[in-house]
């Protein structure tokens, strides 16, 4: 639920709202600010790597015209990386 809300917000609604106003380029880039700081306090590698993040969830977003596709990449990542963690990965 979480993932699939930050992803509506971040990609759904503020980026398709800066679209309107500044055209892909600015807004892809505008929105990932915000998504960045959201992120301040997480582990460094994770902080470091979301204005990438971000910027390429919103370039998906705005190509698919829907959050989905982002939403889907970015819970995968998390379960990804929440089984590494845990050392529940079988390889």
């Amino acid at each position: 639920v979480e993932m699939f809300a930050w992803e509506f917000i971040w990609r759904g609604f503020y980026l398709a709202a800066l679209l309107r106003v500044m055209g892909p380029g600015p807004a892809i880039l505008l929105q990932g600010v915000p998504f960045a700081f959201m992120h301040m306090g997480k582990p460094e590698f994770e902080a470091l790597s979301t204005p990438i993040g971000g910027t390429c969830f919103a370039f998906v977003a705005w190509r698919t015209r829907a959050f989905w596709p982002a939403f889907l990449i970015h819970w995968f990542m998390i379960v990804f990386l929440e089984l590494a963690a845990r050392g529940r990965l079988p390889f």
